[in-house]
């Protein structure tokens, strides 16, 4: 399946079956983690989204990576975060890194 091309195989429907299991795990991830880090000062929860963007962007890396060495390099839009559900990527760099006034 990963390494088809795009195309061959027809998208999964939303709210399929699957579609709902992942929606409800991330949900419940989503709400764990609102209640683990509600005590969180303000740097510990800056030094948790720098780690997770520093995570993202490695695994962004090891995506293109993969597509490039599996042959979808031919279109760049295959293997280039320029998604709209790439933003975080984009929004990560500027809120871990960026310079803040108090």
């Amino acid at each position: 399946m990963f390494l088809a091309k795009p195309g061959k195989y027809m998208a999964c429907k939303l709210f399929s079956t699957g579609h709902l299991v992942i929606f409800t795990i991330t949900s419940i991830i989503i709400t764990v983690s609102l209640y683990l880090t509600r005590k969180k000062s303000k740097e510990e929860v800056l030094n948790i989204i720098k780690k997770f963007t520093v995570i993202l962007w490695a695994l962004e890396i090891l995506k293109i990576i993969f597509n490039i060495v599996v042959g979808n390099s031919e279109n760049l839009n295959t293997y280039v975060p320029l998604y709209f559900c790439s933003i975080i990527l984009y929004a990560g760099i500027i809120s871990s890194f960026s310079k803040r006034e108090n």
